[in-house]
């Protein structure tokens, strides 16, 4: 996210959207979850959704495709996406209710 946010920028944070389902791909959202991070509890997680609900999202090529088409990401800092360790979740569909976010 180096084009988009910067060290020591100031955050301006509304809990509002995610409560109505109104987040795109795109977005830029913040995730505190102190049980499940245990490394972080104290942090803020500063995060971009890569795919709402229903989407299908595969990583093949070095590439991430969103609904079969590539993911134009020119907020990262390399051309490459690498895969998970494990294959199976190449390709998913993401779940009502739910967005996937960036790493």
């Amino acid at each position: 996210m180096q084009t988009t946010l910067y060290q020591n920028d100031i955050l301006w944070v509304e809990k509002i959207t995610p409560v109505f389902g109104t987040l795109h791909r795109g977005d830029i959202v913040t995730i505190y979850a102190p049980d499940a991070l245990e490394q972080f509890k104290n942090f803020v997680l500063v995060k971009r959704v890569v795919a709402v609900e229903n989407d299908f999202i595969e990583i093949k090529d070095g590439k991430v495709f969103v609904n079969g088409s590539a993911l134009d990401e020119k907020y990262t800092l390399g051309n490459y996406t690498k895969p998970p360790s494990n294959a199976r979740h190449n390709a998913i569909k993401i779940a009502p209710g739910t967005v996937l976010c960036t790493r």
